[in-house]
């Protein structure tokens, strides 16, 4: 059994989901943030099965994903067949691809679907249509698809795991801030060059490109090579062995910068990304917060996560760490308490009325409300800022002892609550801080905690 203990709200939403199975509910689904750890929460699910003389299937579309699943629930001490292995185990872990050409469909008892908005499509739901009677659970970080197809043809009801601040504000996420544009820009167009506004606001650090199309991601790559910035692209049309090369070069930071077209918006975990550069449309909160939470896991000395949003998207979609609103009739992906819109999926045009289609391009999409306008060139906001002082002093002491737990003086978190907030961390902040770091006051003026005197705060 792994020794990992987990996390509160993963505990929450074991619970949780043993209630609706006890209730009679037989396809669930669990929506849970990019580095919340879905495939740990699924693998223990799969450890309590197995325990119980149960068989499990689990699909997932990718090789990354399948690779994934196997080492965690390997790691939950579970026999486990994979990619044509172990085909007695008691646990499968199948390729969509695999399991649809060759009609795989492993016994089960309990079917797993990862990424399981995918499973709403047509071919794909040929795959949970083969298990009328297993209890089937599904999991996805954005329930939402381009189609606008509902998932309810899937899923009897969904449990909300946890919300993106919510992760962050425990430190499982990273804060983020956000640099962009006055204004969504027009379709087909960026406030600036990516290698321009890499170097004039996140020079040295470890960044993810999304490109449009093919033609454009290697016109980036030329712009970052001629300023000597090391970077690799990767599309869905290279072989197997090149994208793999340029992905583990990434890894070891002999590339910098990693340019992507439509490949790295799943599936694909690096945490030391702390850039992110959106330099395409998204026509969904959906494909945004999947881009946006490949820089958001956490990683040593990282603390913050900076996207340079050249399209303005945030205008339309917000911060990628705002609380949201699921659905399963189809419904878009929505930030809480704002109006369910349209916008068009093809060109990021506004809609104007709920039946109407795009003055643009002639197809009605859904969208979602629209946000003021700065006015600065490339204004900078990060949520993060806005942290009231007890979130600020709940986090410096998290740092504080995370930094003792290393072997490092206190004061090193200082300096990391310097490089998110922007400056030093005022003394009532650091009292706060070390107050709760302690478990006793702390003096600011004796800097001890053994004085006698009561810490001041704001």
């Amino acid at each position: 059994m792994t020794a990992r203990t987990p996390r509160p709200y993963q505990d929450r939403a074991h619970d949780e989901l043993r209630r609706h199975v006890a209730a009679g509910k037989r396809r669930i689904l669990l929506v849970s943030p990019t580095g919340s750890g879905k495939t740990f929460m699924l693998s223990r699910v799969c450890a309590g099965a197995v325990a119980k003389g149960k068989r499990v299937a689990w699909f997932a579309h990718r090789r990354e994903l399948v690779r994934q699943a196997a080492e965690s629930l390997t790691d939950f001490g579970i026999d486990v067949g994979h990619s044509g292995k172990g085909l007695a185990a008691p646990v499968q872990v199948v390729g969509v691809q695999a399991a649809l050409s060759r009609g795989e469909a492993p016994p089960a008892d309990i079917v797993v679907l990862d990424e399981a908005h995918h499973f709403a499509a047509d071919e794909w739901g040929q795959l949970p249509k083969a298990y009328p009677d297993a209890l089937i659970i599904g999991a996805s970080a954005t329930p939402e698809r381009a189609d606008g197809r509902g998932l309810d043809c899937l899923f009897e009801d969904l449990i909300v795991v946890a919300q993106p601040e919510e992760l962050a504000r425990e430190g499982h996420l990273v804060p983020c801030e956000t640099i962009r544009p006055p204004r969504p820009q027009p379709a087909g167009k960026i406030a600036w060059p990516p290698v321009e506004a890499y170097l004039e606001h996140t020079s040295g650090r470890l960044a993810v490109v999304f490109a449009p199309h093919v033609k454009a991601a290697h016109e980036f790559a030329d712009g970052f090579r001629k300023h000597h910035v090391p970077v690799g692209v990767v599309d869905g049309e290279m072989p197997t062995e090149e994208r793999d090369r340029v992905l583990a070069e990434f890894a070891a930071r002999r590339l910098l910068v990693l340019v992507n077209v439509y490949v790295l918006t799943e599936g694909w975990d690096c945490p030391e990304v702390d850039v992110v550069i959106l330099a395409r449309k998204f026509g969904s909160r959906g494909a945004f917060m999947q881009a946006a939470g490949r820089g958001l896991r956490t990683a040593k000395g990282k603390s913050v996560c900076t996207i340079l949003d050249l399209a303005g998207v945030t205008h339309i979609h917000g911060d990628p760490l705002e609380e949201c609103e699921f659905s399963l009739d189809g419904e878009p992906i929505r930030r809480k308490g704002t109006v369910s819109l349209r916008l068009c999926r093809v060109c990021g045009e506004p809609l104007d009325d709920f039946g109407s289609p795009c003055a643009r391009c002639g197809i009605a999409q859904r969208v979602l409300e629209v946000p003021g306008i700065t006015r600065d060139p490339m204004a900078k906001f990060a949520r993060i800022q806005r942290d009231p002082d007890d979130a600020r002093a709940a986090r410096l002491a998290r740092w504080i002892n995370e930094a003792k737990g290393k072997g490092w003086r206190w004061q090193s978190a200082c300096h990391r609550y310097r490089g998110t907030y922007g400056s030093p961390p005022p003394s009532h902040i650091v009292s706060q801080a070390l107050s709760i770091s302690l478990g006793r006051p702390w003096c600011p003026a004796c800097r001890t905690s053994k004085c006698g005197h009561v810490a001041k705060s704001a």
